[in-house]
């Protein structure tokens, strides 16, 4: 068995969410990920590897003490959903229009790496693609 360092991570949910379902799965499937919800983002983020944020990025009134904990070393990830408001320009990549409904196939050309022999051979993901 592999042992992993512990990540700890910060969702920031609006208080209408209830802890959707691959949140549950993390924190059954992957005992060293330590996951907090808030609705904002709380004092201090020392304690934390990475922050997520769900929804639209206009939510997020904090966004330069984000980059700020960025820059220093923290991680930063945007869920956007089906939200297509730009991005801060430190991010390098703009969301753009929402596409067709899709399928999308996950295969592993090495079936030796560690990731794919922990993985089915195929991962299927349905849903729009943003």
């Amino acid at each position: 068995m592999i042992k992993h360092p512990e990540l700890r991570l910060l969702v920031l949910v609006s208080p209408d969410d209830k802890r959707p379902e691959i949140w549950q799965r993390l924190d059954n499937e992957l005992p060293h990920v330590i996951i907090s919800f808030e609705a904002a983002l709380v004092r201090s983020l020392d304690d934390f590897d990475a922050v997520i944020t769900v929804g639209s990025f206009s939510q997020q009134p904090d966004h330069e003490r984000l980059l700020s904990y960025v820059a220093a070393g923290g991680g930063w990830l945007v869920m956007t959903h089906w939200d297509d408001s730009p991005l801060p320009q430190e991010f390098g990549v703009q969301p753009g229009p929402l596409g067709q409904e899709t399928e999308l196939r996950v295969l592993f050309e090495d079936v030796a790496d560690p990731l794919s022999a922990r993985l089915p051979d195929a991962v299927y993901v349905s849903g729009r693609y943003h």
